[in-house]
């Protein structure tokens, strides 16, 4: 298993293209006057997990659990190997490509935006 997003599991196999984890430490500028700036840390931080991705002759059906929970805006649980927490999906985009003639398509990508979500 690469990871877990509540019910759906994502497996090496899965065409993961890239994941991308960001770490947001807020802190705020502040303008001194005959100084230079400064800079104060504000509340907490934040985490952003990204997935990338694509299936090739598999459906983008196994992402609409997520599509469903997303849309319901309620935290749910982001496993990896080493770490696990809850998180809420603040993005989910789809792609398709390499189309036929009759118009079907092989390939479609997707992108998954999750931000960590404090009790």
């Amino acid at each position: 298993m690469l990871a877990q997003i509540d019910e759906v599991v994502l497996e090496v196999d899965s065409n993961v293209e890239e994941i991308l984890e960001k770490f947001n430490f807020n802190f705020t500028k502040i303008n001194r006057v005959g100084n230079n700036p400064t800079y104060q840390k504000i509340n907490g931080w934040e985490q952003e997990v990204s997935f990338s991705g694509h299936f090739v002759l598999k459906s983008l059906d196994e992402l609409e659990p997520l599509k469903d929970v997303a849309k319901l805006g309620k935290p749910i649980w982001f496993i990896q190997k080493d770490s696990h927490f809850e998180v809420i999906i603040t993005e989910l985009s789809t792609r398709k490509k390499l189309f036929l003639k009759s118009g079907a398509f092989i390939k479609q990508g997707f992108d998954i935006t999750l931000k960590r979500y404090f009790k």
